[in-house]
């Protein structure tokens, strides 16, 4: 397969050329928020709830009302920073948090308004906050369980490793502390790539059963076919051509 030779060849460069991941380790070639995060995994075909970006009152009442008549039994409103913490965080409009829920398209708008060019802090922004510019939308799931998954590049393994664990929806490095045989790692050949078995077995892992493990296991794969795509365009960026070629392999 072409996508399997373009990734043989720029596996074989990085290994004779190490300089390249040194070099450019600690340069960090992007930054999204959430919406645009969102965005990219739905075009990509994984699944994310529904959303709308506003950024002003009137826009986003008429965001929660389209939701609410079509898909949403509640909404949840999201600043958008790039930042974490965001719905423990305070606004100097007075506003106690960044993240809120409401099943009133008009008490959305109210909550944007008091969000939008207002500074927010959180525990990751500097003491001032940092400026809201952008309000997501979205329909709020009910959440039965959370997990968490990452796919990670491991230059001591010298490619990407798969890590997950049913114990989501807390920070994972204190999951790494207090129940370390809660977190399962696989590493991934760089050059055969991700193997549906590797997928399925960590979706298990995962708490994933029957149809859900199957459905789990599929999005893993197609993760990992996006986390490809922007890996390498990130390290290959200072070479354009590649880029192209890389990313038009798996059109």
């Amino acid at each position: 397969m072409k996508s399997q030779a373009v990734l043989r060849l720029c596996y074989s460069t990085l290994r004779q050329n190490p300089a390249i991941c040194t070099t450019y380790q600690s340069r960090r070639w992007i930054s999204l928020h959430e919406y645009q995060s969102k965005k990219i995994l739905n075009d990509n075909n994984l699944n994310v709830q529904r959303f709308q970006v506003v950024d002003n009152p009137l826009d986003a009442k008429r965001a929660g009302e389209e939701l609410m008549k079509t898909i949403a039994k509640e909404l949840v409103i999201k600043a958008q920073i790039l930042a974490g913490g965001r719905g423990k965080g305070a606004f100097d409009s007075g506003l106690k948090g960044g993240v809120k829920l409401t099943k009133d398209p008009v008490e959305c708008g109210n909550i944007v308004k008091q969000m939008v060019k207002y500074r927010l802090v959180t525990k990751q922004t500097p003491p001032e906050g940092v400026e809201v510019q952008k309000v997501m939308v979205a329909e709020a799931l009910d959440i039965e369980r959370e997990t968490y998954l990452a796919i990670l590049l491991d230059r001591a393994y010298g490619g990407a490793v798969l890590m997950g664990s049913p114990m989501g929806g807390v920070d994972i490095e204190e999951v790494a502390e207090k129940h370390a045989d809660q977190i399962f790692t696989t590493a991934i050949d760089p050059v055969i790539g991700m193997k549906k078995e590797q997928a399925l077995d960590m979706a298990k892992k995962l708490g994933f059963k029957d149809r859900l493990a199957d459905e789990a296991a599929d999005q893993i794969l197609k993760l990992y076919k996006l986390f490809l795509i922007i890996s390498i365009v990130a390290i290959a960026k200072p070479a354009p051509l590649t880029i192209y070629k890389i990313e038009n392999s798996y059109d």
